[in-house]
């Protein structure tokens, strides 16, 4: 191969990644792991290009050892950017004396129904909230040094990804309004005034348009169920399960 690119969740520690103080990266050991994965990578690469580690920081560094922030839907409540931004000075650090170069920000997926089980992962159900509120995010983590960036921030999801069930096949319906007004405001502020340097997307399908084809093989068998009255989003976006055009 060329080269590795980007190193995804080699500190991460949490149930979902089935890592804890017996299986995961204790803080002592993280330097010498980096180095092992580093030079392994250059090794047996064929361009012997040095790969960059990314994390998840959906509320500080979700690692052994790693800084936590309150949860962003608390975060949000203190309306309080300036604050907040002082807590990522703090996480940008830790992350880059862990050699991470992406900080992965679940941040921008805004609380709109109380049935979603990621909504603390939410600075609220207001856009310019959330705008404001993730964009301290990215100017504390990310640093004022006009040079180098302390560690990039990378936005997500993008978007329309706040469902509970089907995020990695569903179909969002969004009309115009909603889409700029809302869903798409909050990666417009991030972006125009406080320099992000990444999105990622979502997997979900955003009016009838096809998500990645890994997927593809969930999308086909679930599109052959429907879901009775009632069991769609609300708030201007409707999750189908059916996806494709005739449904938009």
């Amino acid at each position: 191969m060329g080269g590795l690119g980007v190193l995804y969740g080699l500190y991460r520690a949490d149930p979902w990644a089935d890592k804890d103080e017996k299986t995961g990266i204790v803080p002592e050991l993280s330097a010498k792991a980096y180095n092992m994965v580093q030079h392994y990578v250059m090794e047996h690469s064929r361009l012997g290009i040095p790969m960059m580690m990314s994390s998840e920081c959906p509320h500080g560094h979700q690692a052994l050892g790693g800084g936590l922030l309150p949860v962003n839907l608390a975060a949000g409540a203190t309306f309080d950017p300036a604050l907040l931004s002082e807590g990522y000075k703090a996480c940008g650090k830790q992350l880059k004396s862990g050699h991470v170069e992406l900080a992965l920000m679940s941040a921008l997926d805004m609380a709109r129904d109380p049935r979603w089980g990621r909504n603390e992962e939410g600075y609220g159900e207001d856009p310019v909230l959330t705008g404001k509120m993730a964009g301290a995010y990215i100017e504390g983590m990310q640093g004022d040094d006009p040079k180098y960036l302390r560690c990039a921030s990378t936005l997500k999801h993008f978007y329309g990804n706040n469902t509970e069930v089907g995020r990695g096949w569903k179909n969002s319906s969004i009309d115009p309004r909603n889409k700029y007004e809302l869903y798409l405001e909050p990666f417009r502020r991030c972006i125009e005034e406080s320099g992000a340097e990444g999105i990622m997307t979502v997997y979900n399908r955003i009016n009838g348009t096809v998500g990645p084809p890994e997927h593809g093989h969930e999308r086909n068998h679930h599109r052959r169920r429907r879901n009775g009255p009632g069991k769609h989003g609300n708030l201007g976006i409707r999750h189908h399960e059916t996806g494709g055009p005739e449904d938009v």
